[in-house]
């Protein structure tokens, strides 16, 4: 009886992670569909708790790739909205050339 007690409550466990495990699907995707957070530290929220579920999916890596890409983005808006030098200029040109 016992057994099958400790077994009902690790099946609690584990419906309650896949619970979650889909819902985080669900943020990833509508993250990178653009629908959701796009800003880098909701991105970064959003990967935390990937991991934090031990999650081993393309999201994650594909999240990873959104996140590369907006900060590229945030540097590059900076870098034309405010006065900078060539060799930054030079550097996120290098950057945008190896980006996927």
């Amino acid at each position: 009886e016992q057994e099958l007690n400790l077994a009902l409550n690790e099946l609690g466990v584990l419906e309650a992670r896949v619970g979650e495990s889909h819902r985080w699907i669900e943020s990833a995707k509508a993250a990178l569909e653009g629908s959701s957070c796009r800003e880098p530290a909701e991105l970064v929220a959003l990967m935390g708790d990937g991991r934090r579920l031990g999650l081993a999916l393309p999201e994650m890596q594909q999240l990873a790739q959104s996140l590369k890409e907006s900060e590229w983005a945030e540097q590059a808006q900076a870098a034309v909205d405010e006065a900078t030098t060539l060799e930054v200029l030079e550097a996120l040109s290098e950057q945008a050339e190896h980006q996927p």
